[in-house]
């Protein structure tokens, strides 16, 4: 057995024990797959994952940056450290990178990049490219319907009124309505003119204050 294959075997048991918020035994994993095979660029961002998790944002960084130095083109690494940043607020780097890790990603993983970099990027307020990306992740996983609450809302962001009630549909459809998709219904009934709809969407949100008070 080859020395990287020797490597990921300790990052899924580490990344198993990280589930299971067993930190201690994870850490003990990570590390093994990172002597066992120090330039393999899937035991650095797993270590930086986990140190991530663990909220120790210096080394994670750290660890990441060193993925990127060995493999600065892998879509893996990229796409990791792009969702860390993120994370951290930092959304115009973390889309840059985003994007470069959808642009040489496998199809398996793209609609997957596609989704981080749209939702970076509704956080971010950047409509145009959140619709852009999310639209792409959903031409590559239509039954994926997580991302329709999401692109309905960059729909919206970006005045496509009549296609950001059809995505909402579809999410009321398939999922459990919120408190955050009523809102959204109520925004874009009142930009359709659909008065009649909106009346009783206020009534509806006015029961689910009284309910919580």
């Amino acid at each position: 057995m080859n020395k990287d294959r020797s490597s990921d075997i300790n990052i899924e048991l580490g990344m198993a024990y990280l589930q299971e918020k067993n930190f201690p035994l994870a850490k003990i994993k990570f590390l093994k797959a990172i002597h066992l095979a120090p330039q393999h660029p899937a035991s650095l961002y797993s270590m930086a994952y986990y140190y991530q998790k663990t909220h120790n944002i210096k080394l994670a960084s750290q660890y990441y940056k060193q993925a990127l130095s060995i493999a600065p083109g892998n879509a893996a690494v990229l796409g990791s450290y792009g969702t860390f940043l993120c994370q951290r607020k930092k959304y115009k780097e973390g889309i840059k990178y985003l994007i470069k890790a959808s642009a040489i990603n496998t199809l398996t993983y793209q609609a997957i990049t596609y989704e981080k970099t749209g939702i970076c990027a509704l956080k971010a307020h950047l409509a145009d490219t959140a619709y852009k990306y999310l639209h792409k992740a959903l031409q590559n996983n239509p039954k994926n319907t997580n991302i329709y609450l999401n692109i309905a809302q960059a729909a919206f962001l970006t005045q496509r009124y009549k296609l950001a009630s059809q995505y909402l549909k579809y999410w009321h459809i398939n999922k459990k309505r919120t408190p955050k998709s009523t809102r959204l219904e109520l925004n874009i009934e009142e930009k359709l003119h659909h008065y009649s709809r909106v009346a009783g969407l206020k009534l509806f949100i006015a029961s689910l204050t009284s309910k919580n008070t």
